[in-house]
C-alpha cells in the first residue's frame, strides 16, 4: 500500500515541506524567545535586595563533638 504522501504531487509536496519547515521555525523561534524571557525574569528576581537567605542567624548550627 503507498503511503498518501507518494499521492501528492511534486509541488504540493514541497509546499507541504515548507509549511512544516515554515511552522518548525516559527515554533523554534517561540521556543528560544520564551527562553531568554525566564532567564531575565530569573536575573532580575535574584538581583533584588530581599533575594537569599536571612542574614540575621546562622544557616548552619554548629555541633561540638568533643563533649
Amino acid at each position: 500500500m503507498a503511503s498518501p504522501a507518494a499521492d501528492l504531487a511534486g509541488p504540493v509536496r514541497g509546499d507541504v515541506r515548507r509549511a512544516v519547515a515554515g511552522g518548525a521555525l516559527a515554533g523554534g523561534a517561540l521556543g528560544i524567545a520564551a527562553g531568554a524571557g525566564g532567564t531575565l525574569l530569573i536575573r532580575r528576581a535574584a538581583a533584588r535586595r530581599e533575594a537569599g537567605p536571612p542574614r540575621e542567624e546562622p544557616r548552619q548550627v554548629l555541633i561540638d563533638l568533643d563533649e
